[in-house]
């Protein structure tokens, strides 16, 4: 499950890397990374709202599947200059269709995580037993995947310490 938080890290580091860059075409013109609003991760995390933030028709949601490897993330913050996010990251193993999947430290099935910026912090499922989440995939096909989910996420470095989500929902247009 160790894997799991590191490909968290990482996907988290190159969604980050992705958010910051701006390219440009040849014709000059801006282009913003992102997605569409189609893309989203919406939830309350010990009762607070977590949604995806978006501006201007552009989503700091992704979504990519490979095979059966399925990953949706969602980045909340208040405003576009605002350096504190929060995100939330759905990472599916061997889902080939609708279904519900149960992610923990003794599954692997995937996981779900949690991470501050502000604190540095991140709680999932997958390090300890504490940590469960149930994802419900609704709809998959080539393009796209949606469903709900709930979560306890246990910080690996103190596994007493826990994160709430209740009232998930998900959607994600695949990228590639």
């Amino acid at each position: 499950m160790k894997n799991f938080k590191k490909i968290g890290y990482m996907a988290f580091a190159a969604l980050s890397l992705m958010f910051t860059s701006c390219g440009s075409d040849d014709g000059g013109e801006t282009v913003l990374p992102g997605s569409n609003l189609d893309t989203y991760v919406n939830a309350k995390v010990d009762g607070v709202n977590f949604e995806t933030f978006s501006v201007q028709g552009i989503s700091l949601g992704t979504a990519s599947r490979d095979g059966s490897f399925v990953t949706v993330t969602g980045i909340s913050q208040e405003s576009v200059t605002a350096t504190e996010q929060k995100v939330i990251t759905i990472a599916l193993m061997d889902v080939t269709g609708p279904g519900t999947y149960t992610l923990n430290a003794n599954t692997n099935a995937g996981v779900l995580s949690y991470f501050e910026t502000a604190t540095d912090k991140s709680w999932d499922s997958g390090n300890c037993d504490a940590g469960t989440a149930t994802v419900v995939v609704t709809m998959l096909n080539d393009t796209k995947i949606e469903g709900t989910f709930t979560f306890t996420g246990a910080d690996g470095e103190n596994c007493s310490s826990t994160k709430n989500v209740t009232n998930g929902s998900f959607r994600g247009t695949f990228m590639n």
